[in-house]
């Protein structure tokens, strides 16, 4: 994953909601805070890059809407990429109750925010139920993951899945894949045949092939 500097993420930021009229307004550029510095702690533990991300929508509590936060995004990158993308029949970002944030996720804010990124190769051997269980002073990516792929670091996706930048298990995400209510898979995210791909995969089922990249919020 390469770190993209700040000012290079906010000019991304207004192409694409100039492109995709997000009607994101210029007070809310001008209003973006100086992004945080990667602590020594943070270097340790391998952190690679500060992003920064956008919660549209409100979830009802005053934080952002997760759910339509990812889904603009992955409308954007269908759009970026051309059509070359694959979404799993079973994750419907417009069907009521089908994907939500996990219960136990920190909610998002609304609005700009930054993050510090780890690509999740750390995490290879857990599930998302095991790393839910362990792993409470950071999060997993929900909408963050889609929205690097969108807006910031849209030339990343080829190498989703390379050696140290494993696929990508967004766990702070849960789907109920036949609308039942049962949340049990998470979005997977991954690389494959020319395709930027979201599938789904078990919340308890560890897939070698996947990491879950996490994010540490100011």
């Amino acid at each position: 994953m390469i770190s993209i500097s700040p000012d290079l993420q906010v000019d991304a930021w207004r192409r694409s909601n100039h492109r995709m009229g997000w009607g994101i307004s210029d007070a809310a550029f001008h209003a973006i805070t100086t992004p945080p510095e990667l602590t020594k702690e943070d270097h340790a533990d391998e952190v690679a890059a500060v992003v920064l991300f956008h919660g549209f929508g409100d979830d009802g509590t005053g934080n952002a809407d997760a759910v339509a936060s990812g889904r603009l995004a992955w409308e954007a990158t269908r759009r970026n990429r051309k059509g070359r993308i694959w979404t799993c029949e079973h994750l419907d970002f417009k069907e009521p109750g089908c994907l939500r944030l996990w219960p136990g996720a920190r909610p998002r804010p609304k609005g700009f925010y930054w993050g510090k990124v780890h690509t999740g190769s750390r995490y290879q051997t857990f599930s998302a139920a095991e790393f839910r269980a362990r792993h409470q002073e950071e999060s997993a990516l929900s909408l963050e993951g889609l929205e690097m792929v969108a807006v910031t670091h849209s030339h990343m996706a080829p190498s989703i899945g390379s050696p140290g930048f494993p696929a990508m298990s967004l766990a702070d995400y849960e789907v109920a894949p036949y609308g039942f209510g049962d949340y049990f898979d998470v979005p997977h995210l991954f690389f494959t045949n020319g395709l930027l791909a979201l599938g789904l995969g078990h919340v308890d089922r560890n897939y070698p092939a996947f990491g879950i990249p996490t994010v540490r919020f100011p």
